[in-house]
């Protein structure tokens, strides 16, 4: 209950700070950059870590994206597992893409940054406080009734496809 207050706490933060600033297309970035602060959040996400990278990080893994031949209006605001979350600077939409050497095919899992962080924290809450974080069965697969509810959360705002895009990077 501790971890989902503090991170709840910190969503809430960078909301707050997004609300704050002009609400431009070509301000998306500087929104991000001055909404964050300097350390990673770290969410349990599944048998993973879902990581929103803080300004301490962000640059330097934008530099290692930028040398395999990636989309110079994506920004890399996270990763599952390494796979990288990304905020696309000129349509504000947050894309999810699982990536081999070079190949990127992004699928659009909120159509802006405050779906994206309304859709995590129903996520948090549903972990860390519905869930107990006991989401995996014995297969340590993720449980159906888990998914099933936060489907039913999510489906008020997030809509086709990015609904079951958002909870496919949970089940895979």
């Amino acid at each position: 209950m501790e971890k989902e207050s503090k991170l709840r706490e910190m969503i809430n933060l960078i909301e707050k700070n997004l609300d704050n600033l002009q609400n431009s297309p070509e301000r998306i970035l500087y929104k991000w950059l001055h909404s964050i602060n300097d350390e990673d959040i770290d969410i349990d996400w599944s048998a993973e870590s879902l990581v929103l990278y803080g300004s301490s990080n962000i640059q330097e893994i934008q530099n290692y994206y930028q040398s395999e031949n990636f989309n110079d209006a994506w920004f890399i605001i996270g990763d599952i597992h390494s796979d990288p979350i990304i905020l696309d600077i000129i349509t504000g939409k947050i894309l999810f893409t699982r990536h081999d050497i070079n190949d990127f095919n992004p699928i659009e899992i909120a159509n802006n940054l405050n779906e994206f962080l309304k859709s995590l924290k129903i996520y948090i809450h549903e972990y860390y406080l519905v869930f107990d974080e006991k989401i995996l069965d014995e297969a340590y697969e993720v449980k159906n009734n888990f998914i099933i509810a936060l489907r039913e959360k999510l489906q008020i705002f997030l809509k086709f496809p990015r609904l079951d895009n958002f909870l496919s990077t949970i089940t895979y």
